[in-house]
């Protein structure tokens, strides 16, 4: 994967904010299941 674009839409950014600490662990884990590959 050379490319990846992540796009958060909804309410909870009405005020186009997100808090970081909400952030963090779901880019975390992302970056978690890139290292892995599709194989697991």
């Amino acid at each position: 994967m050379s490319n990846v674009r992540i796009t958060y839409d909804g309410p909870a950014l009405d005020a186009h904010a997100m808090d970081v600490r909400a952030l963090a662990p779901a880019l975390m884990a992302f970056g978690d299941l890139c290292e892995r590959g599709p194989a697991g």
